[in-house]
């Protein structure tokens, strides 16, 4: 399961494209794309609270890269707060005595509660029909709760908000007509955002880490549905990214990884509470950040 910032990462290796955009669809919505945007996140958030579910099916011809996840929850849109459920499902393997591998279905179930700067976690592993279960565990995350909805703190559903989250700027927004969302009437638009400019030894190097996004919104204004198909060819890596890696990447297997999540019942209120914890309290995570450096003036800026 990805996590945000690592999202954008992955991306360097892959290839974005929105599931179900239509070719000859481009009408913009009027508005410069940053500003539309941002107006569709103050309105969804306007609502107060809402209802959210997820899924992530990524497919690939090794049975090994294929996984799947479905999650649910509520969010408090006013303090970034929010607790989900996931169920995840992933391929293993295993060798007993030193025999032969084999693959192994994998289902886990994952919590998470997200309050201010703290998250708590909890999972339970299900392997050969048995479980075990892990203890609550709190441990801080240095986020801002207004960016992606909050939803970017220890939940599945980051993925779908990662290109309304401010990694990169919005470069575009296209219609692409008419739609629903659970028998909501809605329009769905198409947003792509500006790649990452990198200095690599005094090159200027464009990195592309956020695949479009497809978003459904109604007719408040609100955002009822995102979601994000990426695709990562199967060892066909841009010469940029091979730049910036010193050309040595270990060989990959083509997938496609599609990421949906869906708002509704806003408003309704929500209960967002820390649990008890038992386990030990995990380190505070590093952040990590991709910065533009200029070489003896070659990149400029």
């Amino acid at each position: 399961m990805r996590r945000l910032l690592p999202f954008a990462l992955l991306g360097l290796l892959t290839v974005g494209v929105a599931a179900g955009a239509a070719l000859g669809q481009v009408e913009s919505p009027g508005l410069p794309a940053s500003v539309w945007v941002t107006n569709v996140l103050a309105t969804t958030a306007a609502a107060g609270t809402a209802h959210v579910r997820f899924s992530s099916v990524t497919s690939s011809p090794d049975p090994s890269q294929r996984s799947s996840f479905v999650g649910s929850g509520v969010v408090d849109f006013t303090n970034g707060d929010n607790r989900v459920i996931q169920v995840n499902h992933q391929v293993g393997s295993e060798s007993v005595d030193g025999g032969p591998t084999r693959l192994l279905q994998q289902t886990w179930t994952e919590e998470s509660v997200a309050i201010g700067q703290t998250i708590y976690r909890n999972s339970e592993l299900i392997l050969s029909g048995h479980k075990v279960a892990a203890p609550w565990v709190k441990s801080t995350f240095p986020r801002d709760v207004h960016q992606a909805f909050g939803l970017d703190a220890g939940t599945g559903a980051e993925d779908a908000v990662a290109g309304l989250a401010g990694i990169e700027s919005v470069a575009d927004v296209q219609n692409l007509g008419a739609g629903t969302v659970d028998g909501v009437p809605s329009t769905r638009y198409l947003i792509t955002n500006k790649p990452l400019e990198v200095c690599v030894h005094g090159q200027a190097v464009s990195l592309p880490l956020i695949a479009p996004t497809t978003v459904w919104v109604d007719s408040q204004g609100r955002l009822l549905q995102t979601r994000v198909a990426t695709h990562n060819a199967s060892n066909q890596v841009p010469a940029s990214v091979r730049s910036l890696l010193g050309g040595t990447l270990p060989p990959t297997t083509s997938s496609t990884t599609t990421t949906t999540l869906t708002f509704s019942d806003f408003g309704a209120p929500v209960h967002v509470v820390a649990p008890i914890t038992s386990g030990p309290k995990q380190p505070k995570p590093t952040a990590i950040a991709l910065k533009s450096k200029s070489s003896n003036g070659s990149c400029g800026g």
